[in-house]
């Protein structure tokens, strides 16, 4: 699913990612195996009956969170983010004990800007409205796009 060329030496990746400014991340090319990556953004679709259109002064995009609305592959690459697997990894890299995977997907999923829209920094919610002993912890920000040129900004 992902590629583990990525994950060859953790004891690096640690030290980025603790040190990284202005906050801490790690930023990867080609995270998603060829096959997986074509995969999704070939079932991309946020034109089904539960897209949501956020709109507000610092978005206008459209977001899906209801995994059973999702393609095939899709759904085995967020269930495979949600594996005890995955997680570990993550725990490894981050030191970050005891990481939980959201599959309500709240605030997450599947989100596409269209011509027009945007999408404005912002900070994202610390609790979670459902699970209020949880803490977000970590976002994994994967973007699809096959192309992308600088004029278009963002």
């Amino acid at each position: 699913m992902i590629n583990y060329n990525n994950f060859t030496n953790i004891k690096n990746l640690r030290n980025n990612f603790q040190s990284n400014q202005p906050f801490k991340h790690l930023v990867f090319e080609d995270f998603l195996s060829e096959e997986t990556c074509n995969n999704v953004i070939n079932e991309f679709d946020l034109n089904v009956e539960e897209t949501v259109n956020y709109v507000h002064f610092s978005q206008n995009k459209y977001g899906l969170t209801k995994i059973d609305k999702m393609g095939t592959k899709t759904q085995k690459l967020i269930n495979f983010f949600g594996s005890q697997k995955f997680l570990d990894l993550l725990i490894e890299v981050t030191e970050i004990p005891d990481l939980k995977f959201d599959f309500d997907l709240h605030n997450g999923g599947l989100h596409g800007v269209k011509r027009g829209g945007h999408l404005n920094i912002h900070r994202d919610f610390a609790t979670h409205p459902f699970h209020p002993t949880w803490r977000r912890r970590l976002n994994i920000l994967i973007y699809l796009n096959e192309i992308w040129e600088d004029s278009w900004a963002g």
